[in-house]
C-alpha cells in the first residue's frame, strides 16, 4: 500500500522524481496517478525507487502516447533477433516511446476513462493538502515474482519438493488458415494477416487498427471471391490468419515450424498419424506430436509462388493511398507488383514503398531464411502506411478504437487484395471474372465492429453456430457451451490454456492426454479444442468462405456437421447451415522454442535461445483500488475509548454488586 499523489504536468514529475515535489516524502513510495501522455521510462526512471505504482488515465483530446518502440520487433526490442530487418533500424512507430517493453518494479493500471482518472485526481489532491484528515492509498495486488523471474525460469520453476511448478504460461491460442482452387497444383498464392494487438492494459487492447482491420480485409477478400468457382484458379489459393504475432510472432513461426519439419521429414515428423477420422477438426492429425490437423502437409514454403501481407488498412495518410512494401531480397516482383497496382479497384490509390525494409507482419517470419523462412521469397505488404504507421499515438494501444476506423479504406483494402489474389491466382483472369468479385461493405463493418467492440454479436455467433452445434455433440459438452469471450474485446492473444491447446479426450473416464503415443479409435478417443469466440469466428467464417456460390447453392443443409454425409467425416456444416468438403483449419500458435510434455499445459524450453513470451499466472484475487486511510492514531484513540468504556463498566459491575444484600435463600 501506499499514498496517491497526483502529477498533472511533466514539471510536476521531474520535481517527484528528484523527490522534491510538494508535500512529497523523500523517503516514502507513492502511487502517482497521472495522464497517459505524461508517461515515457525516461521521464520516471531516476525515481524508480519513489514510485511503488501508477494509476494512468486518458485524456479527452489527442494527447494519448503509444507506448511501443519506434522499430516495433525490429531494433532494439525483444523479437528484434526473430526480424531479418531489424538492422534496417526503420521507424515503423515514429511516436513510440518504447515504455511497453521495460521492466518495472512496480504495477502500472490504466484506469477506464478520463471521469475515473478525474476522481483519482481529486483523491490525490486531498492528501496534499495539510490537515486534510485521511490519507487515500492505493492497494495493487499484481504479484510477478521475484525481481530475476523471467519466462525461462518460471516455466523451469520447481517446487520445495522438485518437481517442476511452472508459474506461467506461454503466450499464444489458435491459427486458422483455408484453402480453394486447383488444390491439385503445387503452385501456392498466399494472402495472410495476424489476429491480435497488444497495449500497456491487456485488457484494454481493442486492437481495431492494428489487428482487426488487416483480418477483417483478409476474410472479406476471401468471401469476395465466393462468386468464383473452384475451376477459375489455377493455383492453389491460401488463406491464413496467424494469433500472436505481437508476441515472437508466435503463430507464424509455429506454422513454418511444423511445414518445415513434415517437409523434410514427411515420414517420421509424426510418430502416430491419424487418418480418416470423424474428428470436427479434420480427418487427419497427429497425437504425437498434438497437431489439430495434418491438412497443412499438402503446402510446402518452396511453393508459394506469391505471398501477401495485409496490414493497418484502417486509418489511411492524408493521401488516402495504400503502400505495397515488396520484399527487397525476391528476385523478381514485378507479376506481384503488378497485380497490386493495377487491380481494378486500386485505382492510382496504392503505390510502392521504398523504405528497402519490410514492416512487422507474419510475412515477416516467412522471409527470415535464419529459421524457418525463404529470403528471396516474392511477398509484399499491403499497408495503410509508407514509411511510418499513419495511427499515430494508437498502435498497440488503448485507443485503436474501432470509432477511428475508416470503413471505406478496409473495404478497398478488402477489394484490392481480392483482385490480386485472383489475377495472381488464375493463367488469364477476364473482366467478366474480376467483375464478380465484389466486396460487401455491410459485412466488414460488421466485422470490425464485432471484432473490436463485441465477440458475442450476432454476426459472429451464425458464422460460429454450426462448429459449436458440432462440438457440443461430438465431446459431450451441455447444450449452452459456448466460445469463451472477454468484455470489453480485447486482442491480446492471452495464454495458452485447456481449451485453446488440443488435448486428446478419452471418452469412457473423460481423462485428458497432452500426448497420445498409442494407436487412435474414435470410438475411444476425441479430439478435444474449443478455442475462444475470435479465433472460432475466424475459422468458421474462412470454412464458409471457400465454399463457392454456385456450390453452395447445390450443397445439402445442415445444422451440424454429423448431418453431413459419412457423419461428417472430412466435410463440415457451414453458415449459412450448408454441408461442404472441410477446407478450414486451426492450428496451434505456440513458441516453437517450447514443446509439450506428457503433463498438460506443462513445456519444456527447447531453445532459450529464442525470444518466448509467457503470462504470469495470476491469483483469483489480483486487482487495486483506493481507500481512504485515516492513519494509526485513529486506531490508538479507538484503543483508547474502548479502554475508558471497559474501565467505566467494570467500575459500574462493582458498584452495582456492592449494592446488592445477600440474601439467604428458604
Amino acid at each position: 500500500m501506499a499514498p496517491l499523489y497526483p502529477i498533472t504536468s511533466s514539471s510536476e514529475l521531474q520535481s517527484f522524481v528528484s523527490g522534491s515535489a510538494d508535500q512529497q516524502d523523500a523517503n516514502e513510495k507513492y502511487v502517482l496517478v497521472m495522464a497517459e501522455s505524461l508517461l515515457s521510462h525516461d521521464a520516471v526512471k531516476s525515481g524508480i525507487d519513489r514510485i511503488g505504482g501508477l494509476f494512468l488515465y486518458p485524456e479527452t483530446g489527442s494527447n494519448n502516447g503509444s507506448y511501443d518502440a519506434t522499430t516495433p520487433q525490429g531494433d532494439g526490442t525483444v523479437d528484434g533477433a526473430l526480424n531479418p530487418f531489424a538492422s534496417e533500424k526503420t521507424k515503423w512507430n515514429p511516436t513510440g516511446n518504447g515504455f511497453l517493453a521495460e521492466s518495472l518494479p512496480f504495477p502500472v493500471v490504466m484506469l477506464e476513462n478520463a471521469t475515473t482518472g478525474a476522481e483519482f485526481i481529486k483523491r490525490a489532491q486531498i492528501n496534499n493538502k495539510d490537515g486534510a484528515g485521511a490519507t487515500y492509498k492505493a492497494f495493487m495486488n499484481y504479484y510477478f515474482g521475484p525481481e530475476e523471474m523471467n519466462s525461462l525460469k518460471c516455466l523451469n520453476f520447481t517446487n520445495i519438493y522438485g518437481n517442476r511448478s511452472p508459474k506461467c504460461d506461454p503466450i499464444g491460442g489458435q491459427s486458422s488458415w483455408s484453402m480453394r482452387g486447383n488444390l491439385k497444383s503445387d503452385e501456392i498464392v498466399l494472402a495472410m494477416a495476424g489476429m491480435d494487438a497488444t497495449s500497456l492494459s491487456h485488457v484494454l487492447s481493442p486492437g481495431a487498427n492494428t489487428g482487426a482491420s488487416g483480418l477483417v480485409a483478409l476474410l472479406a477478400a476471401a468471401h469476395a471471391l465466393k462468386g468464383l468457382p473452384d475451376s477459375a484458379f489455377d493455383k492453389k489459393v491460401v488463406f491464413a490468419a496467424f494469433q500472436a504475432e505481437k508476441f515472437g510472432f508466435v503463430g507464424s513461426r509455429k506454422f513454418l515450424s511444423d511445414l518445415q519439419k513434415f517437409t523434410k521429414d514427411p515420414n517420421g515428423a509424426c510418430a502416430y498419424p491419424v487418418d480418416d477420422s470423424s474428428s470436427p477438426m479434420g480427418k487427419s492429425f497427429c497425437t504425437y506430436p498434438m497437431l489439430s490437423s495434418t491438412e497443412f502437409t499438402n503446402l510446402t514454403l518452396a511453393n508459394i509462388s506469391y505471398a501477401i501481407a495485409v496490414d493497418q488498412v484502417g486509418i489511411l495518410p492524408k493521401s488516402g493511398n495504400f503502400t505495397v512494401h515488396v520484399n527487397p531480397h525476391a528476385n523478381d516482383s514485378s507479376d506481384l507488383l503488378d497485380a497490386i497496382l493495377n487491380a481494378p479497384s486500386a485505382s492510382s490509390a496504392v503505390g510502392e514503398g521504398n523504405t528497402g525494409s519490410l514492416p512487422p507482419t507474419p510475412l515477416t517470419s516467412f522471409v527470415n531464411d535464419a529459421e524457418y523462412g525463404q529470403r528471396n521469397l516474392i511477398g509484399a505488404v499491403l499497408a495503410g502506411y509508407e514509411d511510418g504507421y499513419t495511427s499515430e499515438r494508437t498502435y498497440n494501444s488503448r485507443h485503436d478504437e474501432f470509432t477511428l476506423l475508416d470503413v471505406d479504406a478496409v473495404v478497398q483494402a478488402a477489394q484490392v487484395l481480392a483482385e490480386s489474389v485472383f489475377t495472381l491466382a488464375s493463367s488469364n483472369a477476364t473482366t467478366a471474372q474480376m467483375g464478380k468479385i465484389e466486396v460487401d461493405t455491410w459485412l466488414v463493418e460488421s466485422m470490425l465492429s464485432c471484432i473490436a467492440t463485441d465477440w458475442s454479436c450476432d454476426l459472429m455467433k451464425k458464422y460460429s453456430q454450426p462448429m459449436v452445434t458440432t462440438l457440443i455433440e461430438y465431446l459431450s459438452m451441455t447444450d449452452s457451451a459456448w466460445p469463451s469471450y472477454s468484455v470489453p474485446s480485447t486482442l491480446y492473444p492471452g495464454p495458452l490454456n485447456n481449451d485453446r491447446s488440443m488435448l486428446v479426450l478419452k471418452t469412457s473416464d473423460s481423462s485428458y492426454y497432452s500426448f497420445l503415443n498409442d494407436s487412435w479409435s474414435d470410438d475411444d478417443y476425441a479430439v478435444r479444442l474449443f478455442p475462444n469466440a475470435y479465433e472460432f469466428f475466424t475459422r468458421s467464417f474462412l470454412a464458409s468462405a471457400m465454399v463457392p456460390n454456385a456450390t453452395a447453392d447445390a450443397a445439402a443443409s445442415c445444422s451440424q456437421s454429423q448431418d453431413c454425409t459419412d457423419g461428417g467425416k472430412g466435410m463440415e456444416c457451414v453458415y449459412p447451415g450448408v454441408c461442404a468438403t472441410k477446407s478450414a483449419f486451426h492450428h496451434e500458435a505456440s513458441s516453437p522454442g517450447v514443446q509439450r510434455t506428457t503433463t498438460a499445459l506443462l513445456y519444456d524450453v527447447v531453445n532459450s535461445s529464442m525470444p518466448i513470451w509467457t503470462e504470469p499466472q495470476w491469483a483469483t484475487d489480483i486487482g487495486s483500488y483506493s481507500f481512504p486511510d485515516p492513519g494509526v492514531w485513529i486506531g490508538w484513540i479507538t484503543l483508547a475509548v474502548g479502554v475508558v468504556v471497559t474501565g467505566l463498566g467494570v467500575g459500574a459491575s462493582f458498584m452495582v454488586l456492592g449494592s446488592v444484600q445477600k440474601m439467604k435463600l428458604i
